[in-house]
């Protein structure tokens, strides 16, 4: 399991209390807490106040057990999902699972979750499972199943054979990201790369959750989440803020 922040220890208490909360068990000794570093951040650029020691802090008290990857300069919320995923399928696992700091899970999401992971487990079209219920645009719905297709990259499990299968791709994505700090990223040396990789981003953003769902479209594997929401987005300030602002409000 893998958990990303930045910067805003006053949500990641949120997301940790509800983590701490879960009705079935779980082992801190296989989390992995990653935080980005404030130098070369937007936050920086702002002025705004270096948190990283608060967010540490934080994250030890809820998570004495879990292991800490604290860095010293900004990388961006592509690089942190990128290294995380090399990391996590370093290993022999079929399955690794990331959250970041603005999602607040209900006490029975990750028993949702494994639930999730039992059913699809050898589907090989489906890569991607989360239990947050936000379709993007007018997802199918299943009402038998209670499951819907999502593309949204929160509180999530990505199969083994989808991070294979992503790869060249994602090299590609993370040369032209990487150029530049994220925020800054040029979206359109995204888009020509990927047009170029046969992956259509459409209307899509340059985005790294954006991207890898149409990398995982493309090569015909889905993501699914719930019906119920058993999750809610809290995130105010950060990278996406305006484009999901409305979802604050449900």
């Amino acid at each position: 399991m893998n958990i990303l922040a930045f910067n805003r220890p006053h949500y990641l208490e949120r997301v940790l209390k509800s983590l701490h909360n879960q009705t079935v068990r779980i082992d801190q000794s296989r989390i992995t807490v990653w935080i980005d570093g404030y130098s070369g951040s937007k936050d920086a650029v702002r002025l705004k106040r270096n948190r990283t020691e608060q967010t540490l802090e934080v994250a030890k008290k809820f998570l004495p057990n879990a292991s800490f990857i604290v860095r010293s300069k900004n990388v961006g919320i592509a690089g942190q999902y990128h290294e995380a995923e090399l990391a996590s399928f370093s290993i022999d696992t079929d399955i690794a699972f990331f959250f970041e700091e603005d999602l607040v899970l209900s006490p029975r999401y990750l028993e949702a979750l494994l639930q999730l992971e039992s059913l699809t487990r050898g589907i090989e079209s489906i890569g991607r499972i989360s239990a947050h219920g936000y379709g993007r645009g007018q997802a199918p719905y299943n009402s038998t199943s209670g499951v819907r297709s999502s593309l949204r990259t929160w509180g999530f499990g990505v199969r083994r054979h989808l991070h294979l299968a992503s790869q060249p791709y994602l090299a590609a994505y993370m040369n032209v990201v990487n150029k530049k700090p994220y925020w800054r990223r040029d979206a359109n040396a995204i888009f020509s790369e990927m047009k170029a990789l046969g992956v259509n981003l459409g209307s899509q953003s340059s985005s790294q959750d954006s991207v890898k769902g149409s990398i995982a479209k493309s090569i015909g594997i889905s993501g699914i989440t719930t019906n119920a929401r058993l999750a809610k987005y809290i995130g105010k300030t950060g990278e996406h803020k305006m484009l999901l602002s409305s979802l604050t409000k449900r």
